[in-house]
C-alpha cells in the first residue's frame, strides 16, 4: 500500500505491506533519474536527542522539486521514540527498535503526496505505531558516519548521519533517489 521508494523501511518484525515507503523496486513506479520529466529528491529527514539506552526524535519524509533543490511537494512529520535497545547491529554505537507517533502533515503541493511518496491524508494516519529500527555507525567502511536501518534482519547502510555522544545530537538526511512527477 504505502511502499514506494525508501529502502529499508519495513515495520520491525511485521511482514505485512504497512510500512513507511521503501526501495523495493515492486511498485513499478520509475526510480531511473534519466526518465523524461522534472525530477524529484525523495528522503527522509531526521533529528534525535540519542544516548545508548534513548532515542528521542523526529523525522520529516519529504519530496523536494528540481532534484532536491526546489520546492516541497510533501513534508509529512513524525515523532521517533525508542521501544527497545537493540544489540544486533554490526559496529554500530547504538541501535533501537523505534515507534513512530502521529504524523502531522506539513506541505502538500501539485502532484501531491500519494503520487509522490506513496503517502496522503487518508493512510497517513497508518504510520502511526508503525515501528521502525535505526543504528548508527561512526566509522563505516573506516571513513563514513552512518544511519543504519534494520528490515528483514539484516541492518544495512541508509544515508550519512551525525552524532555528538557528548551532547547527545544526531541527524541525517536519507536521500533514496530521484523520480519523475
Amino acid at each position: 500500500m504505502l511502499g514506494l521508494l525508501l529502502a529499508g523501511c519495513g515495520v520491525a518484525g511485521d511482514d505485512d505491506d504497512d510500512s513507511l515507503p521503501s526501495d523495493d523496486d515492486t511498485d513499478g513506479a520509475d526510480d531511473d533519474d534519466s526518465a523524461s520529466g522534472p525530477q524529484g529528491l525523495l528522503g527522509r529527514l531526521g533529528t534525535a536527542a540519542v544516548s545508548v539506552s534513548s532515542y528521542e526524535g523526529s523525522e520529516e519524509l519529504y519530496f523536494t522539486t528540481d532534484y532536491g533543490e526546489g520546492d516541497d511537494i510533501c513534508r509529512i512529520r513524525y515523532t521517533l521514540t525508542s521501544v527497545a535497545v537493540r544489540d544486533d547491529c554490526p559496529d554500530c554505537s547504538w541501535a533501537f527498535d523505534i515507534e513512530l507517533g502521529a504524523p502531522e502533515l506539513l506541505t502538500e503541493s501539485p502532484p501531491g503526496c500519494l503520487a509522490t511518496t506513496g503517502v496522503d491524508s487518508a493512510t497517513m494516519a497508518q504510520l502511526e505505531g508503525s515501528m521502525v529500527s535505526y543504528g548508527y555507525n561512526p566509522d563505516y567502511f573506516g571513513h563514513i558516519q552512518v544511519l543504519r536501518v534494520e528490515e528483514g534482519g539484516v541492518w544495512d547502510s541508509a544515508g550519512h548521519a551525525s552524532w555528538d555522544s557528548g551532547s547527545g545530537s544526531f541527524s541525517y538526511d536519507w536521500q533514496a533517489g530521484y523520480q519523475s512527477y
